[in-house]
């Protein structure tokens, strides 16, 4: 096996582990922007779909902390 084609195969190897670790995250749309507002604690965007996220499943309480956060990260973001 020539080295060109050993590095095509381990990059192959870790696309596929990236992938299935990252579908542990898009199990669901809570999953998924938990993931996104740890990763991006200061950005509206992510805090928004978090706080959507909660609201969807009737997380009132935690929905409007989440989305209150969002608008003070940035008062100006279109959907916060």
């Amino acid at each position: 096996m020539s080295k060109s084609t050993g590095c095509i195969i381990l990059l192959i190897l870790l696309y596929t582990l990236g992938t299935y670790q990252r579908n542990k995250v898009w199990k669901d749309s809570l999953s998924l922007w938990e993931d996104n507002a740890e990763k991006a604690p200061n950005k509206a965007r992510a805090l928004n779909g978090l706080g959507l996220a909660y609201s969807d499943r009737g997380l009132t309480d935690k929905a409007i902390e989440i989305l209150n956060r969002a608008l003070r990260v940035d008062p100006n973001h279109i959907k916060a």
